[in-house]
């Protein structure tokens, strides 16, 4: 049996399943001394002469989806390990929403990750890589199963403004159903829409690409279903967040992650945290009637953020597609 650390650190083997590994509180990890390293004329790395730890926020590890963005910050900190040291990561409280906006600020946390904003933009230093590759932007609706036949016959922003949403108070998918128009019921806890659709509060639960399967699993609710035939697309820049003046950290973040995306790591890491491969086949967004929304931020981030960086969901469906063609 592999101890926790060990499985954090053979997650860069293909076939290994690291989705339900427990996190601790404390892990020892390569990560960020800004203070504690310094360089020489001759280019040589001294040794950290002060502890760090990098404080994230202690989302439930009960949930394995929140083990992606920590085991990404893993990866990036011990792809850039030479240049600045060793360092320890801690979980420590958090709020939901844009309250921990005010924890990157007065130092309770050092990182966090959360879709583009225009007040986070403002107020944090993000790191302009997407997390998820704009996984977020890509929505399927949870909806009953009596109403598969309504939504089927959906075909454009007008038709789906008939029915009501479910949606977080402060999520930026909130911001893009207000600028689309779509009539929306808002609340404050991801796990309460269920009971909400299911008892016909709302009509539709719009989520990214890679939450409902899992959410539906863990909902009890036996009348709910992924619907079939729209994925609604938007532009979602999901990014890693520190401090206003948190330059150096934000540097070794924006490097780590570079270095993963070159040797493939961070696709690797990707498709071991979500099974994305599997979700594709399943939830086959190539064969889905596409509805493009617009989004509050649109014109800055598409210049912001390398093309490369981004997931082209459907694309990607219709390679695997032809691959599995193509081997029969």
């Amino acid at each position: 049996m592999l101890s926790t650390f060990e499985a954090l650190r053979s997650l860069t083997t293909p076939h290994f399943s690291w989705r339900m590994v427990p996190l601790p509180p404390l892990i020892a990890l390569a990560s960020w001394a800004p203070c504690a390293v310094a360089q020489s004329e001759l280019g040589s790395i001294q040794h950290p002469v002060k502890e760090c730890v990098l404080k994230l926020p202690d989302a439930p590890q009960s949930d394995p989806r929140n083990h992606y963005p920590v085991i990404l910050i893993d990866m990036a900190l011990r792809k850039t390990e030479k240049e600045y040291g060793p360092c320890q990561i801690k979980f420590a409280s958090s709020g939901g929403g844009d309250r921990n906006i005010i924890r990157i600020e007065s130092g309770q946390l050092d990182i966090i990750w959360r879709v583009r904003t225009k007040v986070r933009e403002e107020r944090m230093q993000s790191i302009k890589i997407p997390v998820y590759r704009g996984l977020h932007g890509y929505r399927v609706l949870v909806i009953r199963k009596s109403d598969k036949d309504k939504f089927a016959q959906v075909k454009s922003l007008e038709d789906l403004r008939k029915y009501v949403a479910g949606t977080g108070r402060d999520w930026q998918s909130t911001d893009v159903l207000k600028i689309n128009t779509l009539p929306f019921v808002t609340a404050d806890a991801t796990d309460s829409f269920y009971p909400m659709l299911s008892k016909g509060r709302i009509d539709y639960y719009p989520r990214a690409f890679h939450e409902p399967i899992y959410e539906l699993e863990m909902s009890g609710t036996s009348n709910l279903m992924i619907e079939e035939t729209l994925l609604l697309k938007y532009q979602a820049a999901d990014y890693f967040y520190v401090k206003k003046n948190a330059n150096e950290l934000a540097q070794r973040l924006k490097l780590g992650l570079e270095r993963m995306i070159a040797d493939g790591t961070r696709d690797q890491l990707q498709e071991s945290a979500f099974g994305l491969g599997d979700m594709i086949r399943k939830l086959r967004p190539d064969k889905r009637r596409v509805i493009t929304m617009a989004d509050p931020l649109d014109g800055p981030v598409a210049g912001e953020v390398d093309p490369s960086h981004w997931l082209d969901l459907v694309a990607q469906a219709k390679k695997m597609h032809l691959e599995t063609s193509t081997d029969k």
